[in-house]
């Protein structure tokens, strides 16, 4: 078993402003910056490695914990990014009726949005490519969505909720487990996104 440390990044402006970020490369707001410096102090267990995001919000809330964690390699993985919202990003997200959007499929290729198939295999993937770092113990610098995914593979009941910004989550990940292997990677076009 691996544990995976999984903590949101810490605030952005976007997130200040409710505007969607999916793939865009929003910067921590100062606040975010605050509560990026606790992190470290409050994680369940020291980390082996440490695997981010490649998103900049991401990259900036790690850079800041690794000063905790100077021993500690880093790596970074787009596999771990946000979902991407297509179109809907940079819009605020009091536009968006997202009850409506998670319970119909034909509004995600109209606005380019990455469909949910394509997300859950690049995050399998993701998790199957850490198996080779021989890790106890990884901390995963992410996003709210990957929470949400993370609990959804592991769980039939799990119910998505909206995380707070450096909210810190434990998963125990077993690789042998036939829910971490990927299927056919679903086609979609980053292409606009």
């Amino acid at each position: 078993m691996t544990k995976f440390i999984l903590v949101r990044h810490g605030e952005t402006n976007y997130n200040r402003q409710e505007i969607i970020q999916g793939w865009q490369q929003s910067e921590l707001s100062s606040n975010g910056l605050e509560q990026a410096k606790s992190v470290a102090k409050e994680l369940p267990g020291t980390p082996d490695v440490i695997i981010s995001s490649d998103l900049l919000r991401c990259r900036q809330t790690t850079e800041i914990i690794s000063l905790d964690l100077p021993e500690v390699p880093i790596f970074y993985d787009w596999r771990f990014r946000e979902r991407s919202f297509g179109n809907l990003e940079n819009q605020p997200s009091s536009s968006v009726d997202w009850d409506i959007f998670f319970a119909h499929e034909d509004i995600i290729p109209e606005n380019n949005v990455e469909p949910e198939q394509h997300l859950n295999e690049r995050l399998k993937l993701g998790i199957r490519s850490t198996e080779m770092i021989g890790a106890d113990t990884i901390l995963l610098v992410t996003h709210g969505g990957i929470f949400n995914r993370f609990g959804a593979l592991l769980s039939d009941d799990y119910q998505p909720r909206r995380y707070k910004n450096t909210d810190i989550l434990v998963f125990d990940i077993n690789y042998s487990d036939p829910i971490f292997t990927p299927a056919d990677y679903p086609k979609w076009s980053f292409a606009d996104a």
